[in-house]
């Protein structure tokens, strides 16, 4: 099971900023406003039913921002490509994915974590169900902007796949708004699940995850028809379009002098490190996890990951998350 207590060490690589500061206000609040619960962006991509697929869309970055959450994107991508930190990583990007979620801040499990997993080209990802071997892309770097402060922590972790363990080490960041991260994009990561006391404010956990790929836009990009996963935004929208409604491009000449902006940007965060990242736990805690009614019996790796698909908190060997990626592509996260 994934571990609480925290420590300090290397092992997983995570940049953050508060970066408020260094993102208009104007864009943040409409950011907010385009995400919140009532949006037709959630509506017309029937977010909040359980049979929706994974969706995201695809901007070309060498082209004007069409919409709000596109100025965003092109001011994380300047700065991600200026900061010492990053710009490495940054050389050759010319995508970027993006998709948001809207998680409740609940007392249960549902909704409040989202499974350990790593981010890879969904679609190309989904087309290698039941090869040997499947076609896994990572993006170079992820990143996720906070547009709440409610929520459970991201935990970013040093586990790659293909390497011998489990994981070593990890990273916690807590939801802030306008706190901006990034991290490799071939690190395992989730979010860890934190109750609320039944009397706490039941506001929602919001965040806007933006995904570098040193690959075109045409070349990842999909039209609607084709796929939900890499989209690119329909050419003739209409005023009453979610693009047009929710993220509206604005007018952001007035913001800070260039030097505030960088000044913003230029303090990392120092983050709370997770050591041990996994913790042996008895198997009566294991099977009291909450689990299908018909979940198989087994100490093996799919009877686990049928027994609890949403959650990736438990895992029986060492060689658990190839087993995920490698059997089971396809499956929707």
């Amino acid at each position: 099971a994934a571990a609480a207590a925290t420590a300090h060490g290397g092992g997983a690589v995570c940049f953050a900023w508060d970066a408020q500061g260094g993102l208009p206000a104007a864009l943040v609040a409409q950011l907010q406003h385009g995400l919140r619960a009532e949006s037709c962006f959630w509506q017309t991509h029937r977010y909040f039913e359980a049979d929706t697929p994974f969706f995201s869309y695809v901007y070309d970055l060498t082209a004007a921002p069409r919409t709000a959450v596109e100025q965003a994107a092109q001011r994380c991508f300047t700065q991600l490509c200026r900061q010492p930190a990053t710009r490495t990583h940054m050389h050759g990007v010319q995508a970027v994915e993006w998709w948001a979620h809207h998680r409740p801040s609940a007392t249960t499990w549902s909704g409040t974590g989202h499974c350990m997993h790593f981010d890879v080209n969904e679609r190309a990802f989904a087309t290698s169900a039941g090869q040997r071997t499947v076609a896994l892309g990572h993006p170079v770097l992820s990143s996720i902007l906070y547009l709440s402060d409610q929520g459970g922590p991201t935990l970013v972790t040093d586990k790659l796949l293909g390497t011998p363990t489990l994981g070593q080490q990890g990273v916690l960041l807590w939801p802030k708004v306008g706190r901006f991260a990034a991290f490799p994009g071939d690190q395992l990561h989730g979010v860890v699940p934190a109750f609320s006391p039944s009397d706490a404010r039941s506001e929602p956990r919001i965040t806007l995850i933006f995904a570098w790929w040193r690959a075109t836009a045409r070349d990842l990009g999909r039209t609607p028809s084709e796929s939900s996963v890499m989209q690119l935004l329909p050419e003739g929208r209409t005023a009453a379009d979610w693009p047009s409604v929710e993220f509206p491009l604005l007018d952001l000449g007035r913001e800070k002098p260039q030097a505030d902006v960088g000044a913003c940007w230029s303090r990392i965060l120092s983050l709370p490190r997770v050591s041990p990242l996994w913790i042996p736990v008895p198997r009566s805690v294991r099977d009291a996890a909450p689990a299908t009614p018909t979940a198989p019996a087994g100490d093996d790796d799919a009877a686990v990951a049928d027994a609890v698909p949403p959650l990736r908190f438990f895992a029986t060997s060492e060689t658990y998350f190839e087993h995920i990626y490698g059997q089971f592509a396809g499956r929707k996260n």
